[in-house]
């Protein structure tokens, strides 16, 4: 797995955290509706239904995170410019990952990366 792939992971790891409200381990219609919207992706409710239910491989009628991660990457494929949001919005992660392994990084902030991808 190459650096943009990890940084895309990470990125969809953190909004399927900010996504999940009701912690369920899976992401209902309205939960993908909110965070496509949060995302600044278009697509009817309608359209959204329909892709659940094309990459819902276990038929559950949500979405857990190996499905959402499939589902997502449809979306962001040929698109450079989320490749560039991602890799900004990333930055400061990396930049704290980098601090960590070097074991500059203070409790506080080893705690919100925590909080990030718990």
């Amino acid at each position: 797995m190459d650096d943009d792939d990890n940084q895309f992971l990470s990125y969809i790891k953190l909004q399927w955290n900010r996504a999940d409200v009701d912690r369920s381990g899976s992401l209902e219609h309205a939960e993908v509706v909110n965070l496509l919207r949060k995302m600044n992706i278009t697509i009817s409710r309608q359209g959204i239904a329909d892709k659940i239910q094309e990459f819902d491989v276990d038929d559950s009628g949500e979405l857990e995170f190996k499905e959402f991660h499939e589902f997502i990457r449809k979306f962001f494929l040929d698109r450079r410019d989320i490749t560039n949001i991602i890799a900004t919005e990333m930055r400061p992660l990396r930049q704290a990952r980098q601090r960590e392994q070097y074991q500059d990084s203070t409790p506080a902030q080893q705690a919100v990366l925590i909080d990030v991808f718990d």
